[in-house]
């Protein structure tokens, strides 16, 4: 007699499968630019990918601090409609104030757009670090309320 092989607790295997297919499904519909996790480093992904380190880090909760959980299988969301920072710039080596980024753009960045672009309060500005991509946007991104 025919059995389908078992994963943990008793749960056939094609079950599993079959949820793991629709949740990719789901996370393709909801973002409208998509990308495979092929580097262990927040830095290298959102440079490849050209989106701010705290944009992958929103749409993909999943990811940890230093983005070196999970594997090369793994889809990323990178751009959800109406919640994309379309300008970005990369940290270097003696850029890691927000006063001066702010500063440097000036008079059309404002320092509360920065902060809430990036996913940042005043205190975190010491947690800007070299190879950083950050949002530039001069136009606050509305993170969390597209359906």
């Amino acid at each position: 007699m025919f059995s389908w092989p078992r994963f943990a607790f008793g749960i056939p295997l094609v079950a599993v499968l079959v949820t793991g297919a629709a949740a990719q499904a789901a996370l393709s519909k909801s973002c409208i630019k998509t990308g495979r996790k092929w580097t262990n480093s927040c830095d290298d992904l959102a440079r490849m990918y050209e989106v701010s380190n705290f944009q992958l880090r929103f749409f993909n909760p999943w990811l940890n601090d230093q983005c070196d959980n999970g594997d090369s299988r793994d889809i990323l969301c990178l751009v959800k409609k109406g919640e994309d920072c379309t300008q970005i710039s990369r940290v270097g080596r003696e850029d890691r104030d927000c006063t001066q980024w702010v500063g440097f753009l000036k008079p059309t960045l404002e320092m509360d757009v920065f902060l809430a672009n990036n996913g940042m309060k005043e205190e975190d500005c010491y947690r800007i670090h070299r190879g950083q991509i950050i949002c530039t946007d001069v136009n606050a991104i509305p993170y969390g309320h597209s359906k």
